[in-house]
């Protein structure tokens, strides 16, 4: 049971990092296309992103951007 339960875990902490991988690669994108962060956000909110997530990302990416 301990096995399984580290497993699911293992699991669902690969999916959200593969999600986050994504989602900061569609900020990159969409803002090499010239998109501001307040456009990129309404774009995500509309694919069915999570504003959190988006605003965390977003933050992450811009901080990147100014290091």
């Amino acid at each position: 049971v301990i096995i399984l339960i580290i497993i699911i875990a293992g699991v669902i902490m690969i999916f959200k990092k593969n999600k986050k991988n994504i989602l900061d690669q569609k900020i990159e994108e969409l803002h090499n296309e010239g998109m501001n962060y307040s456009k990129i956000k309404q774009h995500l909110i509309r694919r069915g992103y999570h504003d959190q997530e988006i605003d965390k990302a977003i933050e992450e990416h811009y901080n990147r951007g100014n290091n």
